[in-house]
């Protein structure tokens, strides 16, 4: 499998010091991350080490000290929003599709910016055809769901539904796609098309980032690798390096091989 990178040393993605604390716990710790562009990087832990919070602080979800930067802007203070038009978009362990539109509207609610008027143009003067966007006819394609473009999310698999929530975010054109456990309730084959499919995403220039218990497909399709452990990054490092790392292999490794 071939692996491009850019030339640019400068990381997509920079975290530095990002710390989130609940009541006096510290769900996140100071973690310093740097995603390089374009490639998959994946964050693996056990449960509670604080990998959906790094989502969260870095989106702008949650209370967070510590900075983000994006392409080497600082992000800290945007709002949610502001960072997704900037092109940090997630997505979430639960799927949140509009159940009532098909899968190629569901896209196209994503890839649309409208503005706040807009709703009010289209209530007086109704658009009888909407153009299929460019962005969305991509995601489609990148992600296999052609064929059911037309159909309504309740119609299909548990593992197109999750395509279907990967080709939504990737409608909005990222330049970073944050995953949030993916594979969730995937088999083994539908998590192999998976990893295929993130890495055509990568292929493309998006960054990906991959949050997932599935570790053959983390450490199949991912670049680097970043460990979590009660809220602080405890390994870095090839697919290689963090299954050797006896840190690793204490913390979550060995725990996930004897609950498997």
């Amino acid at each position: 499998m071939t692996r491009s990178y850019r030339d640019d040393p400068m990381p997509v993605l920079r975290t530095d010091s990002l710390s989130v604390s609940f009541g006096g716990i510290h769900a996140l710790a100071g973690v310093h991350l740097e995603l390089d562009q374009q490639g998959v990087t994946g964050l693996i832990g056990p449960n509670g080490a604080g990998k959906t919070t790094f989502i969260d602080a870095v989106t702008g979800m949650v209370p967070s000290t510590g900075s983000v930067e994006l392409d080497g802007h600082d992000i800290t203070n945007l709002i949610t929003n502001e960072r997704a038009t900037r092109g940090l978009v997630r997505t979430f362990q639960t799927l949140e599709l509009f159940e009532d539109l098909t899968v190629e509207d569901n896209l196209a609610a994503a890839a649309e910016h409208t503005a706040w008027w807009q709703f009010i143009v289209d209530a007086l003067i109704p658009r009888r055809t909407q153009p299929v966007l460019p962005a969305v006819e991509s995601a489609l394609e990148l992600l296999g769901l052609q064929d059911e473009r037309h159909r309504l999310p309740a119609d299909l698999s548990h593992g197109r539904r999750r395509l279907v929530g990967v080709a939504r975010a990737l409608a909005a054109q990222p330049k970073v796609l944050l995953l949030d456990e993916p594979a969730a309730g995937l088999d083994s084959a539908e998590s192999l098309a998976l990893g295929d499919r993130l890495r055509a995403i990568a292929d493309t220039g998006v960054t990906v980032f991959l949050i997932d218990h599935d570790m053959g497909l983390v450490l199949d399709v991912c670049d680097q690798i970043h460990v979590l452990d009660f809220g602080s990054v405890i390994a870095s490092g090839s697919p290689d390096q963090i299954r050797n790392d006896p840190a690793v292999v204490a913390a979550y490794l060995g725990r996930a091989a004897e609950t498997s």
